[in-house]
């Protein structure tokens, strides 16, 4: 942290003498939890200063670059007790070479695709809150490669390197120092849109220390995606995962998700955007026999713009198997360079024993400040 500090003060103090792009995005928030376990209040600000560069460009070729800190302290009271805590980070570096019809990018950097709004079944390396107004996430250190064809058509291609922590949705940790590998197919058809998508990983298992020395990793995760949309006077789409698991004995054969969505905006004062998502979940050792484990999530939100300034975003959910339901309310007040939340959540239900703390039933508050220059 030493290192990276001493580079954004050097980096600071030489901005003045080249062309970079400077830009800061600044947020602060007050939360108040109240739960059955115990009330908690939470106050945070983050920082994220980040520089942008065009260093070269020739005809239809252009090379940039990006690089953005991430700085954090928060500080939480919760029974009379007080914790406090800071981190600095990167939160994304990456370079990138680009023409009219294809871009090159390698780094740390943001890796997400799919029609779906909230219960996203191909969110395969992001951890994205939809209702985070920050929309900030973890970046991976990857390759992309994305080709765009005159019809609307898109090639991915991506490999990722020695990211071993969980991200988006995955069961279990990839292993350290390997690849991940895969890419992505969208094509128009049949008057909208299809992607296919598919990445391989080595995953950790019990008996990983037994083939340190083998070059190929027995133990693997193989995805596989698909996914839609289509504009028919509606908005329609529809997601699915499926993972399959060779040579880990803890986890099912197979993993899969499925998320289907669609909205409108009725001709109501400003415009009342509606959109309704399901998704099914389930894990099995033979493909589409009886799930050893399966889930049902259905959800409903809508947004009202008030006025140019502001709009008002309502959610609720419900979780058929843990019986739970979630609501969501948002105000925003939005000028040039600063937006004003005010969000409340409620979570009704009984508390199960594997259920993390921020899932719990019970009611938070937050205020957050957004400001961008």
């Amino acid at each position: 942290m030493r290192r990276l500090l001493i580079l954004f003060l050097v980096l600071l103090g030489i901005l003045p003498l080249i062309s970079w792009s400077f830009e800061h995005d600044i947020y602060t928030s007050c939360k108040y939890f109240q739960q059955k376990s115990a009330d908690r209040g939470e106050l945070f600000i983050e920082y994220y200063p980040s520089l942008q560069k065009e260093i070269y460009q020739s005809g239809n070729i252009t090379l940039d670059g990006n690089l953005e800190i991430s700085g954090r302290a928060e500080a939480s009271v919760m029974d009379k007790d007080t914790v406090t805590d800071y981190n600095l980070d990167i939160y994304r570096f990456w370079l990138r070479s680009s023409t009219g019809q294809s871009e090159f990018r390698i780094g740390l950097q943001k890796l997400n695709f799919g029609p779906a709004s909230y219960l996203r079944s191909l969110q395969w390396f992001d951890r994205l809150d939809p209702l985070d107004p920050r929309q900030q996430t973890e970046g991976v250190w990857s390759m992309l490669v994305r080709y765009y064809g005159l019809d609307n058509s898109n090639y991915w291609f991506w490999v990722i390197y020695d990211n071993a922590e969980l991200k988006g949705q995955e069961l279990v940790k990839t292993r350290d120092e390997t690849l991940e590998m895969g890419g992505r197919m969208q094509l128009p058809i049949l008057g909208g849109e299809l992607g296919f998508s598919y990445h391989n990983r080595g995953v950790e298992d019990q008996q990983s220390e037994e083939r340190e020395g083998k070059f190929f990793i027995e133990a693997q995760e193989k995805r596989l995606g698909f996914d839609g949309r289509w504009d028919i006077g509606i908005g329609l789409w529809l997601e699915s995962s499926v993972s399959i698991y060779e040579g880990v004995e803890y986890l099912p054969l197979y993993a899969e998700s499925y998320t289907i969505g669609g909205d409108y905006t009725f001709g109501l004062g400003n415009g009342v955007h509606i959109l309704a998502e399901h998704q099914y979940l389930r894990s099995e050792e033979s493909f589409w026999t009886t799930a050893i484990e399966a889930m049902n999530i259905s959800l409903v939100a809508a947004d009202y713009p008030l006025g140019i300034y502001d709009s008002l975003t309502g959610l609720a959910s419900y979780d058929h198997k843990q019986k739970n339901m979630y609501y969501y309310l948002s105000y925003n007040r939005v000028y040039d360079y600063l937006s004003l939340y005010f969000n409340l959540s409620i979570i009704t239900g009984d508390p199960v024993e594997d259920m993390e703390e921020a899932a719990a039933p019970g009611t938070q508050f937050q205020i957050l400040l957004q400001l961008n220059y």
